[in-house]
């Protein structure tokens, strides 16, 4: 059982991580990928303005590659029932003309003066607005809330659209994924084994060579540096390393066909704790 102590020792020491030297090389393979990905946006089709290519997107690459059809939804203006089009509201006062309110549009104002005692609005056709006969506001003229379009708010609604890729190669089945894109047709797998081997088969296609490479650095990073998801959730290995530099995991006698020792189940992140899966040691 000599090995088995050993490596229990060796479970409670940890590995040392050199987090700096690992941050260090990591923010040269960030600017490797961004490098590689302001290269590949020249590749990136016509698209409708609403579709923001993601060539990190499997569903996105799959399309391009193989063809299919991505969906997006547009923002529409409503309409009413003659095809007119319709907007939110909002509240302005408009003078009052015999008891009838009017669009300002229709009169002009005559300001406060001294040289005459009416103030307010005078319609085109020449009648004088409405104004109080008594009371404390006396003289003022008057008005009433009325309810308008808002022509700065339109009302809208989004619409769903799809646009079709026609795509540039033929994949394999074995390739295929449980995904199926806006048509309902199968996504393709297109991990870095994938693009590995269509680009050494296809060098005809660019922008396969360029997404080989960072397809490579882009797992290079997620799995042995780190990498924030959508909601801004590292996960890697550099996250599973302690404050002071190891990475405690359990060491495996039996878990292989071949008895080479794995290891798997590291305990600590210090960005935040995820299983990395298992690790083969050679």
């Amino acid at each position: 059982m000599d090995g088995l102590l050993a490596t229990t020792e060796m479970e409670w020491n940890g590995i040392y991580i050199d987090r700096e030297r690992g941050e260090r090389d990591r923010a040269i393979l960030v600017d490797k990928l961004n490098a590689l990905e302001e290269e590949l946006v020249e590749f990136i089709p016509d698209l409708p303005k609403e579709i923001e290519f993601n060539w990190r997107s499997n569903h996105h690459r799959s399309c391009l590659i193989f063809g299919g059809t991505l969906g997006y939804k547009r923002t529409v203006q409503k309409t009413d029932e003659e095809g007119n089009p319709e907007y939110k509201t909002t509240t302005e006062e408009w003078p009052l003309f015999n008891s009838e309110a009017c669009d300002p549009k229709y009169c002009r104002e005559l300001p406060q003066s001294e040289h005459c005692e009416f103030f307010g609005y005078i319609r085109n056709d020449g009648v004088l607005q409405d104004t109080f006969k008594s009371g404390k506001r006396k003289g003022e003229p008057k008005f009433r809330k009325v309810k308008v379009p808002d022509l700065d708010s339109p009302k809208t609604y989004k619409e769903a659209f799809k646009f079709t890729l026609d795509g540039y190669l033929k994949p394999k089945e074995e390739w295929a994924s449980s995904q199926v894109d806006a048509a309902g047709k199968c996504i393709y797998s297109t991990s870095s084994e994938v693009i590995s081997e269509l680009s050494l088969k296809y060098r005809n296609i660019p922008f396969l060579s360029v997404l080989s490479e960072r397809a490579s650095i882009a797992k290079d990073l997620s799995s042995y540096y780190w990498t924030e998801d959508d909601n801004g959730k590292a996960r890697g290995m550099l996250t599973l390393v302690t404050p002071d530099s190891f990475i405690h995991h359990k060491l495996n006698h039996t878990s292989t066909v071949t008895s080479r020792l794995s290891s798997s189940d590291p305990q600590w992140g210090s960005l935040n704790s995820v299983n990395s899966g298992e690790l083969l040691i050679h």
